[in-house]
């Protein structure tokens, strides 16, 4: 008698092949979002809520001051779309060589720029 071991199934191959890839893809971008998280500067994110709480209500404030009939809905919304943008911008730019100095003035450059948490 011809008995079909589980293992050998086409079904099964491909289930564990696309649980694996997934898997995988998974990993990848965990690690990905890790290494990015851990290379931004961003002091905001390090802050206490009540601090950052205060930071946005004197923003709004000034720009209420400034403008008194303002949409506070819309205006939060540009705030926080111009703060991707910078975080965007931030990722992809590319800080400028150093010019001249020393060997250990570009050593350190470089150092800061691969600086790990």
């Amino acid at each position: 008698m011809n008995e079909v071991v589980w293992y050998r199934s086409l079904y099964w191959r491909t289930a564990l092949g696309a649980f694996a890839c997934l898997t995988g893809l998974l990993l990848a971008q965990a690690a990905l979002f890790l290494w990015l998280a851990g290379r931004t500067d961003r002091p905001v994110l390090s802050q206490s809520p009540p601090r950052v709480l205060r930071l946005v209500s004197l923003d709004l404030t000034t720009a209420l001051e400034s403008d008194p009939s303002l949409d506070i809905a819309a205006y939060m919304r540009d705030q926080l779309m111009l703060e991707i943008l910078l975080d965007i911008r931030d990722l992809f730019s590319v800080a400028p060589a150093a010019s001249g100095g020393s060997a250990l003035e570009k050593l350190e450059a470089i150092r800061r720029l691969t600086k790990l948490p």
